[in-house]
């Protein structure tokens, strides 16, 4: 789909967010639905946990723990910190949707520097119906855009649900304002 067409389909999509309260409402129920129904498919593999072991100074390292863990146990472990002020409006999807990033990481043994990102990123549009162009869409601003402003500005995007809008709205040269 064209970027045209995105602009359009977001502007009705807008009007459908502008008639909510936007900041309890994902920015794709569609896509809210899509993820729990992938969840529900798989949960048995995951395990909640407060606590992310995730070690920025050794991502490969931390990636070989991670595939040795889900071998050993056949459970992949899922954050649950920083889950509020995303595009799904909710703390529970957003770890669900972690749940079925981080399984394309694990299972498939894609890095989590950003080649592995983009690689999980197009891995889970190819989950998605042919119909979900606008999903698909969202899935490039939550993965590749974030990239595009992590590398910019060297930290991670705050509120993602302000960034996703401001991308859709403006590019990345608007979601690079957000702070």
């Amino acid at each position: 789909m064209n970027k045209k067409a995105l602009s359009l389909k977001y502007q009705k999509k807008q009007k459908h967010l502008k008639n909510k309260n936007m900041k309890n409402s994902p920015i794709s129920p569609k896509l809210n639905n899509f993820i729990e129904n992938w969840f529900e498919a798989k949960k048995e593999l995951f395990t909640f946990v407060s606590v992310d072991d995730f070690d920025e100074n050794d991502i490969e390292g931390t990636l070989k723990k991670h595939i040795k863990r889900f071998e050993d146990t056949k459970k992949i472990y899922i954050w649950t910190g920083e889950s509020e002020k995303t595009i799904f409006a909710s703390a529970e999807i957003n770890h669900k949707f972690r749940a079925w990033h981080d399984f394309y990481h694990i299972t498939k043994n894609l890095s989590y520097n950003p080649k592995g990102e983009i690689l999980v990123c197009e891995e889970q549009k190819k989950d998605l119906p042919k119909n979900f162009d606008f999903e698909k869409n969202l899935l490039d601003i939550e993965i590749k855009g974030q990239i595009q402003y992590f590398e910019q500005k060297n930290k991670f995007v705050s509120n993602q649900y302000d960034f996703c809008i401001e991308y859709l709205k403006n590019g990345i040269e608007g979601a690079l304002k957000i702070n």
